[in-house]
């Protein structure tokens, strides 16, 4: 059976059958099968998290967010009953991608599109991914399907995203970092997104804290529909947004002031930025959310704290973690650290 990553609640076993009444008279199911983590918890795929959870707040049931990969209901064949050697594949709104294989010729890759078409019937286009490439971090696609149109619009956490998947970086299995980080912002935060793409982590923030996020990208193509996709949520923000485009290591002669919060999801390089991080960070202390691709965890919190001891005044490792992974022998990791910087906060929440 084919599978999805997808935003889902984890609630208690025993909530599963008032859990699950409510969620469906609520219209929040999907046709993603719910299934156990662990022993005692059940992970119930819906279409916006924040609503699922504050519905079951009020019926006195628990939740937490979290992203995990779910069987799809009714679909009418597996991948790899059509192509053996190949199951998964990444859907970005009526997009799909998959990543290319040496191993595996390219009518095989022909055979699984037709077979992802009879899957998903909103899919128009199948693009295979050859790799990433350039400054910009795009993709090398070739198409193997449909009509070949690359821009869409995906669903994720209530949001809706214009995504270019030929010109901008996207990746939706981040949507559970993108739910977690959002969930560390309080109100009143000023929130610098260093590597914003299309804006996913920088709209969540402000759809749920009264917070400044300035969202950051050196792509004309990203910043472009980071404005679009702030225009299109617009209603949803409770927190302001403000799109730039910039080479991150310029943003500290350009931005006034210190940052409560820094991302940079910028896994091939982020190290790099560390020092224009750190002259953007609070003297008073701020947290940058720094994501990298390795072989191990160690590898990654190495080569970043080997930076960060660099250009910053002072740095703690508060936590790190597995984001997602990548291929078989790298994943991207998060390491959280605290920073003292050089920067004050500014007077005002503006640039």
């Amino acid at each position: 059976m084919a599978s999805e990553y997808h935003d889902c609640i984890a609630i208690k076993l025993t909530d599963a059958d008032r859990t699950l009444k409510m969620l469906r008279l609520a219209g929040l199911l999907t046709n993603l099968k719910p299934r156990r983590l662990g022993s005692d918890e059940l992970a119930v795929p819906v279409n916006n998290v924040e609503r699922a959870i504050s519905a079951l707040l009020t019926e006195g049931i628990s939740a937490r967010p979290c992203k995990e990969t779910f069987d799809v209901k009714g679909r009418p064949s597996k991948l790899s009953d059509e192509v053996p050697g190949l199951s998964g594949f990444l859907i970005i709104g009526s997009i799909v991608l998959l990543n290319y294989n040496s191993s595996v010729g390219i009518p095989a890759y022909v055979r699984a599109a037709e077979a992802i078409s009879r899957m998903y019937p909103r899919v128009t286009s199948v693009f295979l991914k050859l790799g990433t490439t350039g400054e910009l971090r795009l993709p090398q696609l070739v198409l193997i399907y449909g009509d070949g149109n690359t821009i869409t619009i995906t669903k994720e956490s209530g949001l809706r995203l214009y995504v270019d998947v030929a010109r901008t970086y996207f990746n939706p299995r981040l949507s559970g970092e993108r739910l977690r980080i959002s969930s560390l912002v309080e109100s009143g935060e000023r929130v610098l997104d260093m590597f914003c793409g299309v804006a996913p982590f920088s709209l969540l923030i402000a759809s749920r804290r009264r917070a400044s996020v300035i969202a950051n990208d050196l792509n004309p193509y990203a910043a472009a529909l980071a404005g679009a996709n702030a225009r299109l949520n617009r209603k949803l923000l409770k927190g302001n947004v403000t799109i730039t485009r910039s080479d991150a290591s310029a943003l500290p002669s350009l931005l006034k002031g210190g940052f409560d919060r820094i991302i940079m999801n910028n896994p091939t390089s982020s190290p790099k930025f560390i020092e224009a991080a750190c002259q953007l960070s609070l003297a008073s202390g701020s947290i940058l959310h720094v994501y990298y691709l390795a072989e191990s965890e160690d590898l990654a919190i190495r080569a970043i704290a080997e930076e960060a001891s660099r250009t910053c005044k002072e740095f703690t490792v508060v936590s790190s973690r597995k984001a997602i992974e990548y291929s078989p022998s790298k994943s991207i990791y998060v390491v959280d650290l605290e920073v003292k910087g050089y920067a004050r906060r500014p007077n005002s929440l503006s640039l």
